[in-house]
């Protein structure tokens, strides 16, 4: 098995801007990323790839812990002939 095939890449690098972003109720703030740059630079060509991100929505889940004993297991079937 040989190693990774050489695509020509010379430098990866990206950037994240991050925005505040509030709540409906306007209580509660989050940083949360607004925007993706990467740079791909190749041995003949650059590439830029810009995501923008948005319309974040918030929400909750709740979740409840119930721990109980192990269930006793009947012994293993008996064959029927």
């Amino acid at each position: 098995m040989g190693g990774l095939p050489d695509i020509g890449l010379d430098e990866l690098a990206f950037t994240v801007d991050y925005e505040l972003v509030g709540t409906p109720s306007g209580n509660l703030g989050f940083w949360l990323p607004d925007r993706v740059v990467s740079y791909w630079n190749f041995d003949a060509h650059r590439i830029i790839l810009v995501h923008t991100l948005a319309d974040f929505q918030l929400f909750a889940v709740e979740t409840e812990e119930k721990i109980q004993e192990p269930k006793k297991e009947a012994g293993p079937p008996t064959p029927q002939n």
